[in-house]
């Protein structure tokens, strides 16, 4: 009965009737609109965030991750460890690519005055793998391979803040492990746009320049790209039980740690936002 009703009103009043279903319309439409924007939004903040920093998962020696903001060098993975690790790695068919990092802090000096600022340092042929979008950052070059051994790429507020442009030289100092202040002429060969993330503000240089610069052989971090972002969790769970089985230390503890990109960027509580 309630149902015929219903259905007789609907007629009776067909201005109020197209109205009505006219603005449930607009409403629904508005609503697959912004979800759209929205998933575009999440998805180049993700690329950007993965694709030209961090990548989709990062090993470093256990315990590093606590006391990342002081980007400490004693806490390095040993060699041994590496070379297992990867040898392990190259049976997940699932990983496109691994490359070694090393990130440390250190004085941008142009003999005039010095900043301070923090450093990645990498491997620019592997780093292309792993970070397919960094070389988009970066003004001067066109390819990571451009940054040559004796080069640096600065982030663009140290640049902005000392007067520096690409072509002039400056003087990189930094403490190593063992508490010995060094320095290293580099030529700055680009300039790179700030980001979000946690690596938005890092200068950049080549992973034999910052050894020989830190005296050290060690990485600080390997990180490795995945085929797809779906299968990150997936490679993420197959590393650990690797970890967990053969790589231990003296304890008979996991000697490493695997986090995988959204454990390391706060972004990912924007991201939460935005879905709810």
């Amino acid at each position: 009965m309630l149902i015929g009703i219903a259905w007789k009103n609907i007629f009776r009043h067909k201005k109020r009737t197209m109205l009505t279903a006219m603005i449930i319309t607009i409403g629904i439409v508005m609503v697959i609109l912004f979800s759209g924007a929205t998933s575009a939004f999440k998805k180049v903040m993700v690329g950007q965030i993965t694709d030209s920093m961090l990548g989709h998962i990062q090993v470093h020696k256990k315990g590093y991750m606590t006391n990342v903001d002081t980007q400490p060098l004693d806490l390095v993975i040993k060699q041994s460890l590496e070379t297992k690790l990867l040898k392990e790695l190259n049976n997940i068919e699932e990983i496109v690519g691994v490359t070694p990092r090393l990130k440390f802090s250190g004085m941008v000096s142009n003999y005039d005055k010095s900043v301070a600022m923090k450093i990645a340092a990498i491997d620019p042929l592997r780093e292309e793998i792993i970070s397919p979008d960094l070389k988009n950052r970066i003004n001067g070059i066109d390819k990571l391979t451009e940054i040559t051994k004796g080069s640096i790429i600065l982030s663009k507020v140290v640049a902005k803040n000392m007067g520096l442009k690409i072509g002039d030289d400056i003087v990189l100092i930094a403490t190593n492990a063992s508490g010995a202040v060094n320095g290293l002429n580099l030529n700055i060969v680009g300039i790179i746009e700030l980001a979000i993330g946690p690596d938005g503000k890092n200068g950049y240089m080549r992973l034999d320049d910052a050894k020989e610069l830190l005296r050290m052989e060690e990485n600080i971090e390997l990180a490795l790209r995945i085929d797809k972002l779906e299968n990150v969790e997936l490679v993420q769970e197959k590393i650990k039980s690797i970890i967990g089985s053969t790589l231990l230390n003296k304890e008979g503890k996991p000697a490493l740690e695997v986090h995988q990109w959204e454990e390391l960027t706060n972004f990912t509580s924007t991201l939460t936002i935005i879905d709810i």
